[in-house]
């Protein structure tokens, strides 16, 4: 059996590029508050959870993917699970 591998981290990843993109674009045209160099964005805080979700989902894509399991086959983390481990 091939290991298939399901990656959420570069979607993520790309919505933050996003929401930044959008919000450096908003900031220049004026639609937003402005103090200093600082400006608001509107989804700021969706930005926020999305890049911190973005980081642990990369991490736990290379730490526990099919990558580690090969490489760490004798590992005691894959007998928590029984179905966890390589055929």
């Amino acid at each position: 059996m091939v290991p298939v591998m399901m990656a959420i981290s570069g979607d993520l990843i790309a919505h933050v590029r996003f929401i930044l993109s959008n919000a450096l674009n908003n900031a220049i045209s004026g639609n937003v508050a402005r103090y200093g160099i600082n400006a608001g964005a509107r989804f700021a805080f969706s930005a926020y959870i999305t890049a911190v979700a973005s980081v642990e989902a990369f991490l736990n894509e290379q730490l526990l993917g099919p990558v580690a399991r090969m490489l760490f086959r004798d590992s005691s983390l894959w007998s928590i699970n029984p179905t966890a481990t390589l055929t």
